[in-house]
């Protein structure tokens, strides 16, 4: 999920360009969204003026229009000028949009493919910004990728559907609840028990897959947060979700990736706040 600001970086949309772990290109044109990879997850495509990979920001130098031309093929437009693929080792650069190699294709496993059928690429060994080019199909992790798209930092409280919440700490790694009961971190797969409902900045619940979030032992100062049958009138079961990235409990507790841990399956728990990373979440 995301929380504004912490939460405003960018979000994964259910149904959008690409869903959780990659998924399928958007129905609509237009949409305004940062292109992350599956190979750098915290980090989205950036021009300045070529492409390499940055820390997500949703700042305008990560911000590509899609742009439909035919059933299947887009263009990605960064201000008034279109992506264009590049040679085998040059990044990526912008130009006329009437440039014939202007259109792209995706597949349901996040691969973009420009008209000359190479794919959209990281270098794999560029350090910590690499340079995106394209190259290839391999069907590699750094040929996939997943649409993030800029949530309001502000205003009226607003309902959050169907999302997907990663911890701050744990860039690849979605809230999901096992065996309909007990909430963990997990790799993103974009299921039914990742999905989570709630509003943001209220008292909310946090529904996920017919169940509502809790801690197990809300009269515990530390407590695993389990999914529970939804009740309207137990005052353990709300939350608020918060600007700065923070989910907590009736009790004022935050949710909390237990020992910071990025390993599957690590425990959610609530806990003294504490503003660390692994208390903030966005969505995705």
């Amino acid at each position: 999920m995301k929380l504004k600001n912490a939460f405003a970086l960018t979000m994964l949309l259910a149904g959008g360009f690409f869903a959780s772990a990659p998924a399928a290109l958007a129905q609509q044109g237009g949409d305004v969204v940062s292109l992350r990879s599956e190979f750098k997850p915290g980090k989205c495509l950036t021009f300045s003026p070529r492409g390499y990979m940055a820390d997500c920001s949703a700042s305008n130098s990560q911000k590509i229009r899609l742009v439909r031309v035919s059933t299947q093929e887009w263009q990605l437009r960064v201000g008034a000028l279109c992506v264009l693929p590049a040679p085998e080792s040059d990044p990526l650069k912008l130009g006329s949009c009437s440039h014939r190699q202007s259109s792209w294709t995706v597949n349901g496993n996040g691969r973009i493919k420009s008209a000359t059928g190479t794919c959209m690429h990281v270098w794999a060994r560029g350090g910590d910004n690499p340079k995106v080019t394209t190259n290839r199909c391999t069907g590699q992790k750094n040929q996939k990728w997943a649409r993030y798209q800029p949530v309001p930092a502000g205003g009226a409280a607003e309902m959050a559907r169907n999302v997907m919440i990663t911890p701050k700490s744990a860039p690849g790694k979605c809230l999901d609840v096992a065996n309909r009961k007990s909430l963990v971190i997990w790799d993103c797969h974009g299921n039914s028990n990742q999905r989570l409902s709630f509003t943001w900045g209220a008292k909310t619940q946090i529904r996920v897959d017919g169940r509502c979030l809790a801690p197990e032992n809300p009269s515990a100062q530390t407590s695993p947060v389990v999914a529970v049958q939804c009740d309207d009138n137990r005052a353990s079961q709300f939350w608020r979700a918060g600007k700065d990235g923070r989910i907590r409990d009736a009790a004022g507790q935050c949710l909390d990736v237990k020992g910071n841990s990025l390993r599957n399956g690590t425990p959610m728990i609530v806990y003294p706040c504490t503003g660390q990373p692994n208390q903030q979440f966005y969505p995705r």
